[in-house]
C-alpha cells in the first residue's frame, strides 16, 4: 500500500510548488468532496423517496384488492386475496435486488 503522505518524493514535489499552487491543489480537493457528498446525498434521497412511493403503491395495490375481493366473496378469501398480492409483489422486489447483488460485479 502506497501512502502519499509517508512518501518523500511527495513531499520534495510539494516543497518546489507555490503557496498559490498548493492552496489551489486543495480547493480543487474539496471541491471534489463537495462534489461526492452532494452526490451521495442526492442519491440517499431519492432512493429514500422512491422506497415511500413503492410502498404506498404496494398498499394501495393490496387495499384495492381487499376492496374488490370482499364486495365479490367475503372477509377471509378477501384477506387472502390482498395477503397474496402485497406478497408477491415484495417477493418479486427481493427477487430483484437479489438478482442486482449477484450480476453486481
Amino acid at each position: 500500500d502506497y501512502d502519499i503522505d509517508a512518501s518523500t518524493l511527495f513531499e520534495r514535489k510539494l516543497q518546489h510548488r507555490s503557496q498559490a499552487r498548493r492552496r489551489w491543489d486543495v480547493i480543487k480537493r474539496w471541491y471534489v468532496c463537495l462534489l461526492v457528498g452532494m452526490a451521495t446525498g442526492t442519491l440517499a434521497f431519492a432512493l429514500d423517496t422512491a422506497g415511500d412511493h413503492l410502498k404506498m403503491a404496494i398498499y394501495r395495490l393490496s387495499a384495492s384488492v381487499l376492496r374488490t375481493a370482499h364486495e365479490r366473496a367475503g372477509s377471509v378469501s378477501a384477506w387472502w386475496s390482498a395477503f397474496s398480492v402485497y406478497t408477491a409483489i415484495s417477493v418479486t422486489l427481493v427477487g430483484f435486488s437479489a438478482a442486482l447483488c449477484w450480476w453486481a460485479p
